[in-house]
């Protein structure tokens, strides 16, 4: 509940590791959201988001989520 805000304003922050921080926070609080995130991070300038989206759609998206690895 009272984390999410704090996750959502975190996750638009330009520095690459509140980005990152906020997702792999996310994947504890709300998983869907994570997910959510963790797709459209996919294309993030920052190596270290990028793989910390790839490491949460592996761990929570199952198989219906495999395209967006390739």
């Amino acid at each position: 509940g009272q984390s999410k805000p704090e996750l959502e304003r975190a996750y638009r922050r330009k520095e690459w590791f509140m980005r990152s921080a906020a997702l792999l926070a996310m994947r504890n609080v709300d998983r869907k959201q994570a997910l959510k995130w963790a797709h459209e991070l996919m294309g993030d300038r920052a190596l270290v988001v990028r793989s910390a989206a790839v490491d949460v759609v592996s761990e929570i998206g199952g198989l219906s989520s495999a395209p967006v690895l390739w």
